[in-house]
């Protein structure tokens, strides 16, 4: 097993899918989040929020990429503009919620 280092994310890297699946003993259908090998969410609600929620959290891990670039984004040359530093701060608290800090 590898060692992370503090800023690196743990959730499992995506990408993330949505699929709808029925299952035939109770006629409902859910919908999963899950990439190739991982099960990584089960929503028991197949109506419109219930598929705008599987969307959101299959879109985190690339939401999680495009902060980081973000966040790196809002320096110039070593220099952060001041207009930028409290969306930089806003970013950096989001990006460690999301890392589980």
């Amino acid at each position: 097993m590898t060692k992370q280092t503090k800023n690196e994310p743990k959730f499992t890297p995506g990408p993330w899918r949505v699929e709808r699946r029925e299952f035939d003993f109770c006629g409902n259908c859910d919908i999963s989040v899950s990439t190739d090998e991982l099960l990584i969410a089960d929503i028991y609600n197949d109506d419109v929020p219930g598929m705008a929620n599987a969307a959101l959290i299959a879109a985190a891990p690339e939401m999680y990429e495009v902060l980081e670039r973000a966040y790196t984004a809002l320096w110039d040359d070593g220099y952060m503009y001041n207009k930028s530093q409290k969306l930089r701060a806003d970013i950096s608290t989001v990006l460690a919620k999301a890392r589980g800090e």
